[in-house]
């Protein structure tokens, strides 16, 4: 990615995790960033295209992220625990969250709503090809699916209310493990659906 892209979108990412949606205008990115507001809309046009670039690091982060916890990987319930256990605390311990809050703000529009919906599902797709390693079944089985269908709402939220209510990271990862693990396993049994 070139450079003043790079500067761009942290500047954009900074705005919207320390003053939130409502400081967030492209003349702010580019006086953050240090450059003219013509600068910034050469390689952004809209607010939403600075959105977009935000997005599109997170699922390379959340990628790598991802294909880094494959030295935790083996099979079973032991290895699925360590995976969540992981995934919790990076999500206990991320700015991402404050991100989201603020661009959780936008969603109002058509156009973002639809950015949102790709970068989840797009999420979900590594999230259950993260679930297909550790229990040994094909990332399309419908097991896999309803289990990558259950975790991502409940992994996303701990990051947002985790702290607040006090959740203790390894009982909870030892929950949501077990939970996972008996949808996977009754969806593997055969259940059909």
């Amino acid at each position: 990615m070139h450079e003043t892209k790079r500067r761009i979108l942290g500047a954009a990412r900074a705005i919207l995790i320390k003053e939130g949606s409502g400081a967030f205008s492209m003349r702010k990115v580019a006086a953050t960033a240090g450059l003219s507001l013509s600068n910034v809309q050469y390689y952004f046009k809209t607010r939403a295209e600075v959105l977009d670039g935000i997005l599109e690091g997170f699922i390379e982060d959340y990628r790598a992220y991802l294909g880094g916890l494959g030295a935790l990987r083996g099979s079973g319930l032991a290895a699925l625990r360590g995976f969540i256990r992981e995934i919790l605390r990076e999500e206990s311990d991320n700015e991402e969250i404050l991100f989201f809050r603020s661009l959780f703000s936008f969603a109002e529009s058509e156009v973002l709503a639809e950015r949102l919906d790709a970068f989840y599902r797009e999420v979900e797709r590594l999230l259950r090809a993260g679930l297909a390693g550790l229990a040994g079944l094909g990332a399309e089985e419908p097991a896999v699916r309803r289990a990558s269908a259950l975790l991502l709402p409940y992994l996303n939220g701990y990051g947002m209310v985790g702290g607040v209510l006090a959740l203790n990271l390894d009982e909870s990862a030892e929950l949501v493990a077990a939970w996972v693990w008996d949808t996977l396993s009754l969806g593997s049994a055969g259940d059909g659906d």
